[in-house]
């Protein structure tokens, strides 16, 4: 009777998820549309005068020009965001699906909210021109107490804020992804949505830099 020696089993690795990976066009989707919504921000602390009825109209009076600009690269800027973020989505699916599905829904419906919050902003351009002022703020004030404004604002806040909430913590748990790009999304939305006014320099910078570290990083993936 021979004892025989029993061989170990080879210690097999650990699966490891795919380093991130963009397509062309969400990549420079997600970097123009954050360079558009940067530049609407910053604009709109520039020439704003205030938010109320009278005030909108005064700003679209006295810079009608860049007003409509600044409106018109936003909506612009909110379809690139909606490609570019559900972009980042699908890439996240692997190192993080729950994570990934959420931005998605969320990120889609704060996108559709957005871009109608836009068309309240072409409105108010629009009825600066009338050569009844009064007339104008009736119509401004009845929009900004009427529900539809609440049924554009609330997926706006939600959607935008919650999916990008959702996808940067994605980012945090996906290999290969520099952590001061979350940072910078993680940074972005406390400061956004509770302190933008009051913040010296506006935080849609910190947006557009996780926005374009992300895709440096995607695209440096892609080529290895």
């Amino acid at each position: 009777m021979t004892a025989q020696l029993a061989h170990p089993a080879p210690v097999q690795p650990a699966p490891t998820a795919p380093p991130l990976r963009l397509g062309r066009l969400g990549a420079a989707a997600l970097v123009v549309g954050a360079a558009l919504n940067t530049g609407q921000a910053v604009l709109t602390r520039a020439l704003s005068s205030g938010d109320s009825p009278a005030a909108r109209l005064a700003d679209a009076d006295a810079h009608p020009v860049a007003v409509l600009l600044m409106v018109l690269g936003g909506m612009l800027g909110v379809v690139l965001l909606l490609v570019g973020l559900q972009s980042v989505a699908r890439a996240l699916r692997p190192s993080a699906p729950r994570a990934a599905q959420a931005g998605a829904v969320l990120t889609f419906a704060g996108a559709l909210g957005f871009f109608g919050v836009h068309v309240l902003m072409l409105v108010t351009y629009a009825l600066a021109g009338l050569d009844d002022r009064a007339a104008a703020l009736t119509v401004l004030d009845h929009l900004d107490s009427a529900p539809l404004v609440l049924v554009l604002v609330a997926p706006f806040l939600l959607g935008m804020f919650g999916g990008l909430l959702a996808l940067t913590v994605g980012l945090f748990r996906t290999a290969g992804v520099p952590r001061w790009v979350p940072v910078c999304w993680a940074l972005f939305l406390p400061l956004d949505l509770l302190a933008a006014g009051a913040a010296p320099v506006d935080p849609h910078w910190l947006f557009l830099a996780g926005a374009v570290g992300l895709v440096v990083t995607a695209r440096a993936a892609a080529k290895r």
